[in-house]
């Protein structure tokens, strides 16, 4: 039976150190690389910010570089995909 390749989007959460303080009118956050700076009502408030600028400036780069997130990164990620396929079927 020919195996059939499903199409989705996965939204990947990745883990990025950012520093948070508070000051007189309320929270400030700090993310050195890449280099973003928010502020907030609270630390609640400025963390949810740091994720949503965060957000923002990776699909700005995603969109950037079009070409280098549709042809290497999918070759490799359908590369794994035959891989793992290969290795999981069962005989």
């Amino acid at each position: 039976m020919p195996s059939q390749v499903v199409n989705v989007q996965v939204t990947a959460s990745i883990p990025i150190a950012c520093d948070f303080w508070s000051e007189d009118d309320g929270w400030k956050g700090l993310c050195k690389s890449p280099s973003v700076t928010v502020r907030g009502s609270s630390f609640e408030d400025a963390k949810k910010n740091m994720a949503a600028e965060l957000q923002t400036h990776i699909e700005g780069i995603l969109r950037e570089h079009p070409k280098k997130m549709r042809g290497e990164l999918p070759k490799r990620c359908s590369q794994h995909f035959r891989d793992f396929s290969s290795t999981t079927r069962p005989t």
